[in-house]
């Protein structure tokens, strides 16, 4: 269910530990950081094929970042729906988990994320006056945050004045960025459990690919075989600039 990933300025995440990431999670990333002025946050998202994220990401690497890969279990498969999700223009959030107390309808196009962050956090914020770090730094928050979300999920809301982790010790922090749902580990092994997870989801969206596809995905050079159905390997890896211009916000 999605990898947040915070990794502070100076700290640099291997290609090959966001194409892990990735390879789990194809339904959409982005990222965001603070501007040059320090006042707002900058969001990228709408990223649906890894070479598009990663030539957006580059040029942004040495900063402060939230970086997220989604799963998606709410909602559509749309820029929309990817993270970050701006909050405030000094704010915005990456989320892993369900937020079960927050799902849409079934008419619904948004995800659960949506819902809590435009229906319940954003007119918190307004109402408290406060300024955005101040607000989701404090104390009583967190605690009551923590509270409403449950153990299960896990938050990180990036601010211009500094960054705050909900449920900060259900992830992982390795060589000096943090993992929601634990480091990324080796390629096959995580590819091999995230078939199975994903074989009725898939069934059920009407993506169903060969039984074979982990094969090919394991091969050096893959020939044009399907990975869910009408994508092919070099599908997901063709980047084009105009049909994968992100969702900037």
């Amino acid at each position: 269910m999605c990898q947040a990933i915070v990794k502070p300025a100076g700290v640099t995440i291997p290609k090959a530990t966001l194409k892990r990431a990735w390879q789990s999670n194809q339904d959409g990333a982005g990222f965001c950081y603070v501007d040059k002025t320090g006042q707002a946050v900058v969001i990228k998202k709408g990223f649906f094929k890894f070479k598009a994220f990663w030539h957006a990401y580059q040029k942004h690497c040495d900063k402060s970042m939230l970086i997220h890969f989604r799963w998606a279990t709410h909602g559509e498969r749309v820029a929309e729906n990817c993270h970050p999700f701006m909050l405030a223009k000094d704010a915005a959030l990456i989320h892993n988990g369900i937020l079960s107390g927050f799902t849409p309808t079934a008419q619904s196009k948004l995800s659960d994320t949506r819902v809590f962050c435009e229906g319940y956090l954003v007119p918190g914020m307004h109402f408290s006056q406060l300024d955005s770090y101040s607000y989701f730094s404090s104390p009583a928050l967190m605690g009551f945050i923590e509270s409403l979300i449950g153990t299960s999920n896990k938050l990180a809301v990036m601010t211009t004045k500094g960054t705050v982790i909900f449920n900060e010790a259900q992830g992982e922090w390795n060589n000096g960025a943090w993992y929601s749902a634990g480091y990324p580990e080796d390629y096959y092994n995580d590819a091999l459990a995230r078939y199975y997870a994903r074989s009725k989801y898939f069934n059920n969206t009407g993506l169903q690919g060969e039984d074979t596809w982990l094969d090919d995905m394991m091969c050096e050079e893959p020939k044009n075989k399907p990975l869910t159905g009408n994508l092919s390997w070099d599908d997901i890896d063709e980047f084009d600039d105009e049909e994968n211009e992100p969702c900037e916000v």
